[in-house]
């Protein structure tokens, strides 16, 4: 039993601290004066969070994350930028008027905030030449 607590604690110890307060924050597990790693285990042992429970929770935190840092960098653009984009990707923005709504457009594309600001660069370099 002893074993399997230290490699619990080992695979807990192996996350960022970042990681960790994302898993607690998830799992709901109580952090509070927590502010060292060793700190953030022992929660999770209080709380029989096992590493593979907190593995789950930290990566579905950053992909969280990652989505929520996509959206903003898609919400950076201008309507112009994101409907040039749309037609470069060949996005259907069909009934989409308001810039999040392009934005879930592109979300449900799964095109990500580089590919439409590529498109959108191209698009406007074109538009340029054309003129």
């Amino acid at each position: 039993m002893k074993e399997a607590e230290d490699e619990n604690d080992r695979e807990l110890l192996a996350h960022s601290v970042k990681d960790l307060k994302a898993a607690a924050r998830s799992l709901e597990v109580d952090i509070a004066g927590c502010f060292e790693k060793d700190e953030l285990v022992k929660a999770f042992k209080r709380a029989n969070a096992s590493s593979d429970q907190v593995a789950q929770a930290a990566t579905a935190a950053a992909m969280k994350e990652a989505e929520d840092e996509n959206d903003r960098e898609l919400l950076a653009h201008s309507v112009k930028d994101l409907k040039a984009a749309a037609r470069s990707l060949e996005v259907d923005i069909a009934g989409c008027f308001e810039k999040d709504e392009l934005v879930k457009a592109f979300k449900r594309a799964n095109a990500s905030s580089d590919q439409v600001a590529q498109a959108a660069t191209a698009a406007a370099m074109k538009e340029a030449e054309d003129e």
